[in-house]
């Protein structure tokens, strides 16, 4: 994959190929589809790139006083357990063991493959979004948001999302990869994921995902 000529980016490799092997026809197709924005850029290129919502969120998130922070380190991690939580509980989402959490943290801090960003008001975590990282290439897992944080309208994940891409880019990031969005956006939901998004600058990739029971 290329985006905007020169050096290809990392991802995916070989995967159209290995998909139309004749051995995987067992398998179940879905289509799939992420965006992928591109961070070699300077940084007033990545804020070009951003869709006018996007640039409209940021600004007024960073009015209303939102902050970025680091998670730090494991102690960081397990005070964040209980927002994790709450934003889960209150989706009607399965609360994943925070022991695995933990985990994941200790085996990827020697090589620095992990981090988790929380957007702050007024001392209170409203949002939060971890990224992998892997030879330049970033790719987000895990986003919360409080309820009460949608209902006041206060943008945390759209502040996050770009203090993220700037610090990603910062560190050396080659790409940063918004893992997964519905190509055919069959609920309100998947619209508004889909919505979201398409506003980072990102160049849209599907994908299939092959399963089997």
């Amino acid at each position: 994959l290329v985006l905007g000529g020169g050096e290809p980016l990392l991802w995916p490799i070989g995967l159209e190929a290995l998909v139309e092997n004749e051995s995987l026809a067992a398998f179940d197709r879905l289509e799939w589809a992420t965006y992928l924005v591109d961070l070699r850029v300077d940084e007033e290129e990545l804020w070009n790139g951003l869709k006018r919502s996007a640039r409209k969120a940021i600004r007024k998130a960073e009015r209303d006083g939102l902050e970025v922070q680091l998670v730090d380190g494991e102690q960081g991690r397990l005070e964040y357990q209980p927002f994790r939580r709450h934003c889960l509980q209150a989706r009607g989402a399965r609360v994943t063991s925070a022991a695995n959490y933990i985990d994941r943290h200790r085996l990827l801090r020697s090589i620095d493959g992990e981090e988790v960003y929380i957007a702050v008001h007024q001392g209170e975590t409203i949002s939060g979004l971890g990224v992998f990282r892997f030879n330049g290439q970033i790719s987000e897992f895990g986003s919360h948001q409080t309820p009460e944080s949608v209902a006041q309208k206060l943008n945390g994940n759209d502040l996050l999302k770009w203090e993220i891409l700037r610090r990603e880019r910062s560190k050396g990031g080659r790409v940063f990869d918004l893992t997964g969005v519905n190509p055919n956006p069959a609920s309100p939901k998947e619209r508004g994921i889909a919505q979201f998004k398409a506003k980072w600058g990102g160049v849209f990739h599907p994908y299939p995902v092959l399963s089997r029971t």
